[in-house]
């Protein structure tokens, strides 16, 4: 929500914006279903039906705020769904309020109609009565749709029929008139009265008010007709647009409302007897043009007219104004709405369109800021518009146009040198202040949002000290003879990635509001730049993970739990089934795997599903299998297999890498084999080394056998 949208809604400056679903259910229930239905007209249309609805919003604080809301769906899905809605709130408190002040006017007024003592009647170009009062029905003594099927002179005695007459004459060439005569009731009985008609024009019909007092009741009719002005001047002064009443000849004020008032800042004792020129509101060209219009075609309708007021600000009007005779003198009364935020709006919405155009547009970031800058010089009208971009510690031009080369070369780097303070580093100029946010003296001319702009800066630069300026100060803007500057920076998370920079030799070339548009293009701009940045960032990664992907020799697959068929694989499980990629894809696992190892893998799946997630169980796990080559024949692999869950903690998705262990196998059943062999081996040593003690202690017994038997046959 911008700032304003949070005072509308009572929201603190700092706090948090509510989400639109709250902000929604905060309505009462006629304002969110009026809310609701014209979104719901608008996305059907795809745009075509207005976003607008007033509702009525219960502020923090327990005020009631009434809310005009206007948007537009900028963005639209493949699907025809709405992506992005951009819109604004403006408040219309005052207005309803004065709505309902003039409701009650306007009921004041029927109650003052049907209640007055005098008669009363309201006469059509024809002479028909189009309304009549509730005493003048008494006093003629005819029923109301009787006195309507009748004319004024029906109820003129004849002996006033002259009378009448030149009254009416009166009324036709000056607006009004009066004249005594006697009217003539149903029974036939002559009523003195005292007649005053009034011409005026409703809903572009001319009508003419006639009061008609009994002579006899005088000072209750004066009461009754003070009511009555009384009434008028309230719906004057109350009025929801600006209203004045001025002289023909030198355009003095005579009177204004308390809207007038507002919205210039002048007060009406200070403005009465002043012209709109001695005011200052606008040039004395400007009224010329005004006053001969108005002489050549009877009035002015719906002219757009610039006010200054007197703070300076500049009020964008549509003025609407007409000549007419008050007191038989020709007076200028004049109407004006404020259409200010209705300007703005339509420029804004101009100006952030064209931006989101270019930053959704297919080009590169240089493309993009050389589209920025052309297009911002264009809607500003500035001179020369200038865009820096980051660039390690220093904020270069990345583009400009208008600048001369020489300006360009001289001022393009900012940075001067390092800082006194450990790892900092200086940026010159008021350009480097307002990225570094060191601009304490230059605090007037900052805005709200930290954008630096002046309309004078050979002023500004004079009535600040030499001491106090930011520094180093190159001057060369002041050179060049640039008086109108402004600084928007581009900052992204907090942190400044760029600067936006309007020059103009002209004097007075920004307002408040413009410096506010060039913020919010800024911050578009800012954020254009960094999707790139991370849009540039992801590309290079999901590239180096392509790589790994395809050249490893381990193959890697995505398996899609809503489908049950394969969402991705790598180029590299065509070594190990003999499949290809495209074969493969739309797949169903069962395919590639052996059948009780699938009815294994399906009967535990479920149980790993859940665990992980009610959050006790493990992601990734490691299996043995085998895998089905497009021959028939079965590879075996390991495969470690991951769950992969969505923001909802709901597994979606299954990722595999399965590894050819063919030859890990034929390894190991070698070394099996060899294993055997020496065991068998060790077998036979230990037989051996056995069948050696043996004989050994066999051959002592034969030693001393042997021994005994020579001895015995030597004797």
């Amino acid at each position: 929500l911008s700032p304003r949208s949070r005072q509308i809604f009572g929201y603190e400056e700092e706090g948090p914006a509510p989400s639109p679903a709250r902000w929604i259910r905060r309505l009462g229930r006629e304002d969110r279903e009026r809310l609701m239905e014209a979104i719901r007209l608008h996305f059907d249309s795809r745009g075509e039906t207005p976003l607008y609805a007033e509702v009525r919003f219960p502020r923090q604080d327990g005020a009631t705020a009434w809310v005009a809301c206007w948007g537009k769906a900028v963005e639209w899905t493949a699907g025809g769904r709405p992506s992005r809605v951009v819109g604004c709130h403006v408040d219309l408190t005052v207005g309803k309020q004065t709505e309902e002040r003039l409701r009650g006017s306007e009921l004041l007024y029927r109650t003052l109609f049907d209640s007055a003592d005098d008669a009363i009647l309201l006469q059509q170009p024809d002479g028909r009565f189009a309304a009549a009062n509730r005493a003048a029905l008494e006093r003629l003594g005819y029923g109301q749709q009787e006195l309507l099927n009748l004319t004024a002179r029906d109820v003129v005695a004849p002996e006033s029929r002259r009378p009448y007459e030149a009254m009416m004459q009166r009324l036709s060439s000056d607006g009004r008139a009066a004249a005594e005569m006697r009217y003539l009731a149903k029974d036939g009985r002559r009523i003195p009265m005292e007649v005053t008609a009034a011409a005026f024009t409703l809903s572009e019909q001319n009508l003419a008010l006639t009061i008609a007092r009994d002579v006899t009741e005088r000072e209750r009719a004066q009461v009754a007709l003070h009511q009555s002005e009384e009434k008028f001047h309230r719906v004057f002064a109350d009025a929801p647009m600006l209203m004045s009443i001025t002289t023909v000849e030198d355009g003095r004020y005579l009177d204004v409302n308390r809207k007038w008032e507002q919205i210039t800042g002048w007060s009406r004792d200070e403005a009465i007897g002043r012209s709109a020129v001695q005011l200052g509101l606008m040039p004395a060209g400007e009224r010329d043009s005004l006053i001969a219009t108005l002489r050549e075609a009877g009035q002015v309708s719906s002219r757009e007219v610039v006010l200054t007021a007197r703070g300076g600000s500049q009020v964008m009007c549509s003025y609407t104004s007409q000549i007419a005779v008050i007191g038989g003198v020709e007076r200028i009364i004049t109407i004006s709405r404020d259409t200010t935020y209705r300007k703005l709006y339509e420029e804004e919405r101009e100006l952030m369109l064209e931006i989101l155009k270019l930053a959704n547009s297919p080009t590169d970031t240089r493309e993009l800021i050389r589209g920025v800058t052309a297009f911002l010089q264009q809607w500003s009208g500035c001179e020369a518009v200038g865009i820096r971009l980051r660039d390690g510690d220093d904020f270069p031009y990345y583009e400009t146009v208008g600048f001369s080369k020489e300006f360009v070369l001289a001022e393009s780097s900012l940075c001067v040198g390092p800082a006194q303070t450990e790892g900092g580093v200086v940026w010159a100029c008021v350009c480097g202040a307002v990225l570094s946010g060191a601009v304490s003296s230059l605090h007037s001319s900052l805005s709200a949002g930290g954008s630096f702009w002046t309309n004078c800066l050979s002023d500004l630069l004079a009535s600040v000290k030499p001491a106090d300026l930011p520094g180093p100060l190159r001057g060369r803007c002041m050179r060049e003879g640039y008086e109108s500057v402004a600084l928007a920076p581009l900052t992204f998370a907090g942190r400044p990635i760029g600067m936006m920079q309007f020059n103009d030799r002209r004097k007075g070339r920004f307002t408040a509001e413009m410096i506010s548009l060039f913020e919010r293009a800024a911050a578009s701009v800012a954020t254009a730049l960094e999707q790139r940045r991370m849009q540039a960032a992801l590309k290079a990664s999901e590239e180096k993970y392509r790589l790994i992907s395809e050249n490893t020799a381990d193959a890697i697959w995505l398996w899609d739990m809503r489908t049950g068929r394969l969402a991705y694989v790598s180029p590299s499980l065509e070594r190990l089934t003999g499949y290809t990629a495209e074969e493969v894809l739309g797949m169903s696992a069962r395919r590639l795997l052996e059948d009780g190892l699938f009815a294994r893998m399906a009967a535990e799946l479920p149980e790993r599903v859940a665990a992980v997630e009610n959050g006790c169980g493990a992601r990734v796990w490691t299996t043995h299998a085998e895998h089905r080559r497009k021959d028939g024949a079965a590879v075996p692999v390991e495969v470690v297999t991951t769950l992969l869950t969505d923001e909802h903690n709901r597994v979606n998705q299954v990722l595999g890498v399965s590894r050819d262990v063919t030859e890990r196998q034929r390894v190991e059943e070698e070394r099996a084999q060899l294993e055997q062999q020496l065991i068998q081996a060790q077998r036979l040593e230990s037989v051996g080394r056995l069948a050696g003690g043996v004989a050994h202690d066999f051959n002592n017994l034969l030693t001393v056998i042997n021994g005994y038997s020579d001895i015995a046959i030597r004797q």
